[in-house]
């Protein structure tokens, strides 16, 4: 940290201090300047599935029964009720704060909300109600881990808004004067603190990455919808931050700056659900601030395959800003609905074409937008291989006889964003390939960050990505879970893309430190559908050096080793030829535990054997290693 920061968190420290001695757990009682706007609708062709429980990560809440706010579902540990910047989020003994945060974003009232607009049945109301009485009773203003992360107090105030317009609270006090008394008296307090409490706590220097666009964005739709006595204040600084940072932390390009591939609807939702409620309201933002969004949106549509999947690079916790799908995996998929989104406000068909199917917070955002606009018929567009030379992030495209997409990302990307680095992974050089929108050659993904730090250390870390590794080393330096030091800088050496190959060349200095430099060159022929991975080790100190090169596959592709060729299976039927350099020592390695290597994780908190076509060498000079992946037509 450089001076500015260290004055920064010492202040922070006096600040809790403070705030522990002067706390104050309740606000004298607030009230609204005038109802909030009506701004959005709900179908009556509307339809939701009946639930009673929804996923979070590897468990179930039951959404009928008493939820306790301050447990950690997958433990059964607690989180104890005392201040809540004195609590250790990161100590394993109280439980995991990711757990607990995930239940109280409260996106599951979305559900009740839902049900009532569309039934008019008061009992969802009631629902509502007791949830959040409860949760305001048993979160006093500043105690326990729910008043910890400002981000997370800023999904809430968003998730908050969308309750309060679809259940058009406004029409329930008029008719319910039960309701109407939790709303002045529980309910408006409760934002108010919320509000407070984003305002007085922001994310800055080596923190303001996601988190700081999440603050903005919260309080931004909150100050523009409900209108207290500091609204003006607050949505002036809030607009400030969603300005800065759209531009801050994307390039002219629209790609995001943190290098963490699912992080990318996270962060759009809420730059989109911003402008959104702006549009509806203020109409304050800029037109920079819409042109830099409409870039994001057709990165979102050059990085996704033909089935809205998207190449893994970085972290990634399965964390969305409002979820109406409640546990539906079609519906679940963000960088789908985003494409719709982006389709109707951007006056993109493309976009809308390659979605799979309209959404529910579509539905309700757009209204009789949505009527005016073509059904989703999955006419995915046939899309090119695009470059995006200036950020290190290249999607290789062509298609197969049975029409079936070739799709691979190429990683030349910097580690991460700002000095940590936080949610990047030690990836230069990287690919990952799917065909016909399924799984190939994958990024091992992400597991966890706190709960174990040595399959922290694997997933985040160079042999769990298909690049070299050498000497046992990282590519750059992990200093903890979620922070990298001596960065490597990528550089590319040559791109081109045309009708006949595409090829990139790069390299990094990651090893420079051990008297090594990886050059790396993709040649992909779009004739034959062959990739040739082409690897030059430079030795500069004349020592002896370890190389290892892996390759991930899906745990869904099906592999026969033939010395050294492989041959793969994928469910589509398509047949893939590794043919691996005969100099090196190849073996298949399939969920070892020591060392550890083969595993793949799917999703936040999971984890499964999968198998790793692992190559390795000793060399004490320069060497030239070449890997074809040839696939069938």
């Amino acid at each position: 940290m450089k001076w500015p920061e260290i004055l920064f968190r010492l202040g922070q420290q006096i600040k809790k201090i403070l705030e522990y001695i002067f706390i104050a757990r309740n606000y004298v009682t607030v009230n609204l300047i005038g109802p909030p706007p009506k701004l959005f609708s709900v179908p009556d062709d509307l339809t939701i599935p009946q639930i009673n429980t929804i996923p979070i990560f590897t468990k179930s809440l039951d959404i009928d029964s008493n939820i306790d706010w301050h447990l950690d579902l997958n433990s059964g540990r607690k989180f104890p009720l005392k201040f809540s910047k004195f609590i250790n989020v990161r100590d394993t003994r109280l439980g995991s704060a990711k757990y607990v945060w995930e239940v109280n974003r409260l996106n599951f009232l979305l559900y009740f909300a839902l049900q009532f607009s569309l039934t008019k049945n008061e009992s969802f109301l009631t629902k509502i109600k007791g949830y959040i009485t409860d949760w305001s009773e048993m979160n006093p203003y500043l105690l326990g881990i729910n008043w910890y992360s400002n981000i997370e107090v800023n999904i809430r105030l968003i998730v908050f808004m969308f309750i309060w317009d679809i259940i058009d609270v406004n029409a329930s006090c008029e008719k319910n004067k039960d309701f109407a008394r939790f709303t002045n008296l529980i309910w408006i307090p409760l934002i108010y603190k919320h509000c407070k409490f984003s305002y007085s706590n922001p994310s800055k220097f080596s923190s303001a990455n996601n988190h700081l666009i999440s603050e903005g964005a919260g309080l931004f739709i909150a100050s523009s919808y409900w209108h207290f006595h500091e609204s003006g204040k607050w949505r002036n600084h809030s607009k400030n931050i969603l300005e800065k940072e759209i531009i801050k932390q994307h390039s002219p390009n629209g790609v995001n700056l943190e290098q963490a591939a699912e992080y990318i609807q996270f962060i759009s939702d809420f730059f989109f659900l911003s402008f959104i409620i702006d549009s509806k309201t203020n109409k304050s933002l800029s037109m920079d601030y819409k042109l830099r969004l409409e870039k994001i949106f057709e990165y979102i549509f050059n990085f996704t395959d033909s089935n809205c999947s998207f190449p893994r690079y970085g972290d990634e916790d399965d964390g969305h800003v409002v979820n109406f799908s409640f546990g539906d995996s079609i519906l679940s998929n963000n960088f789908s609905s985003l494409l719709i989104s982006g389709g109707i406000l951007f006056n993109k068909n493309k976009y809308i074409d390659k979605a799979i199917e309209f959404d529910t917070k579509n539905k309700i955002i757009f209204g009789e937008m949505i009527k005016k606009t073509d059904k989703v018929g999955r006419n995915v567009p046939l899309q090119e291989s695009k470059f995006y030379r200036n950020e290190g992030h290249f999607f290789i495209r062509n298609y197969t006889r049975s029409k079936l997409e070739v799709f691979i990302h190429v990683n030349v990307a910097p580690l991460g964003f700002l000095a940590i680095a936080a949610h990047g992974h030690s990836d230069a050089l990287s690919f990952s390939m799917n065909i016909g929108g399924e799984e190939v050659f994958i990024d091992s993904g992400t597991y966890y960050y706190y709960s174990d730090p040595v399959w922290r250390q694997y997933f985040i870390g160079t042999l769990a990505h298909n690049t070299v590794r050498i000497d046992g080393q990282n590519q750059a330096s992990s200093m903890g879970p979620l922070l990298w030091t001596d960065h490597y800088t990528p550089e590319i050496i040559n791109s081109e893309t045309n009708e006949s190959c595409d090829i990139i060349t790069a390299t990094h200095d990651g090893y420079s430190k051990l008297g090594c430099q990886h050059i790396r060159e993709y040649e992909y022929n779009k004739k034959t559908l062959t990739l040739h991975i082409n690897d030059e080790i430079k030795v500069f100190d004349g020592k002896e050096h370890l190389i290892e090169i892996p390759l991930h596959l899906h745990p869904g592709i099906d592999v026969k080793k033939n010395n050294t060729s492989f041959q793969l299976l994928t469910k589509n039927q398509v047949e893939i030829d590794v043919k691996t350099d005969d100099t090196l020592t190849t073996t298949l390695v399939y969920g070892s535990e020591n060392p550890i290597l083969g595993w793949y994780s799917k999703g936040f908190y999971k984890k499964e054997k999968t198998n790793v076509i692992y190559s390795y060498k000793k060399i004490n000079r320069d060497y030239k290693i070449k890997t074809s992946i040839i696939i069938g037509k």
